[in-house]
């Protein structure tokens, strides 16, 4: 049985990345892998690997201490691993060093962000130059560096990190969600899913909504928590949304919540990939967000939702979907098709297999 195992230092929440890891090591175990994490202290996370069977191992303190690089070298020979997947920037930097200190096969990083961390250290120049230095020799020892959308394949290239001939763009796939029930209510039901960050652009999306709710009929879910909900939830009150817009909180089940929406809408102007709007297609929900980023990668504009370059085309595009019924479940179906030929977690890990298993 192959072994293979994945790093990961974050913080402490359950986002893109540990649902990526997540089900990559799940589909994985199906295919007779032996998966398991290299994870620094993240309750909720390690409660989902737990509940799927999947091993995991808790570091405490910095992944790049001598401890904790000496306990992982001890862990790799007992287990005779030979697939190191790491994943976010100090998790690179481990993956190089085990490559110096042990006999594994295939090294392989996957790059979740355009733009890391790394890449805007405390706003100087002098850490972003070594910064830089260190990243572009890190990624030399590996045999693949994964980016989950054309734009992050570009910034990766564009930052001379690593050359085109060793990058590959691997899409994010996911497991369905159930499937949507069919709309028979007289108002559209618009979903909102993401962390309340102001990078999310949410501000800008209840200003959207506050500008047509005297010409159209809908009501609005909003699922996710963080620190601007307090002010979100003012905002959307001052705005006298109170009545269309439901600030939901952290949902641990969203598949009835897209089960019941007509659409996606995802406000953020900068996403790497998007995972809920996979999700979304995989339920048959059109979506409506930004051309930028990961989106462009995903949505066909006009066919399985919309891509809007502005607040004032994104509120003209949700009118259209609220207005036109026929429409929402004709990009929905198209929606669900492109999931399935390009979107799958079965896709996905196929692609990664070619990656762990060439000679």
């Amino acid at each position: 049985m192959k072994s293979i195992i994945f790093l990961v230092n974050s913080a402490p929440e359950f986002a893109g990345v540990q649902r990526y890891i997540l089900n990559t090591a799940k589909e994985l175990e199906k295919r007779g892998f032996s998966a398991y994490i290299w994870s620094s202290t993240n309750p909720f996370f390690m409660s989902k690997l737990k509940n799927s069977n999947i091993k995991y191992f808790e570091y405490k303190g910095s992944v790049l201490s001598l401890g904790n690089i000496y306990k992982l070298l001890k862990l790799i020979k007992k287990n005779n691993t030979k697939i190191v997947h790491a994943n976010l920037g100090k998790s690179a930097i481990v993956g190089a060093i085990l490559k110096k200190l042990t006999n594994i096969k295939k090294l392989v990083f996957t790059q979740h962000f355009i733009s890391p961390a790394s890449t805007s250290l405390a706003n100087s120049s002098v850490k972003r130059y070594i910064a830089k230095f260190l990243y572009r020799h890190v990624y030399s020892k590996y045999d693949r560096i994964i980016a989950i959308s054309t734009d992050v394949a570009d910034k990766i290239m564009e930052r001379k990190e690593s050359s085109s001939k060793k990058i590959e763009i691997i899409y994010n796939g996911i497991p369905a969600v159930a499937q949507k029930i069919i709309e028979n209510k007289k108002s559209a039901s618009v979903l909102v899913i993401c962390r309340l960050q102001k990078e999310k652009n949410i501000y800008g999306l209840l200003n959207i909504m506050a500008a047509i709710k005297s010409d159209c009929d809908f009501n609005m879910k909003i699922l996710g928590s963080g620190k601007e909900e307090q002010s979100l939830l003012d905002l959307s009150k001052n705005l006298k949304l109170d009545n269309h817009i439901e600030f939901c909180g952290h949902v641990e089940d969203t598949a009835k919540y897209y089960n019941k929406a007509s659409f996606l809408v995802h406000p953020a102007k900068n996403e790497p990939f998007g995972l809920v709007l996979i999700e979304a297609m995989s339920a048959k929900l059109p979506i409506i967000t930004f051309n930028s980023g990961g989106p462009k990668d995903i949505v066909e504009d006009g066919v399985t939702g919309f891509l809007v370059n502005s607040d004032i085309e994104m509120k003209e595009k949700i009118i259209e979907l609220l207005e036109n019924k026929d429409k929402r479940q004709k990009m929905g179906q198209a929606a669900y098709e492109r999931y399935k030929s390009v979107f799958t977690i079965e896709k996905m890990v196929d692609s990664l297999m070619k990656i762990y298993e060439d000679k």
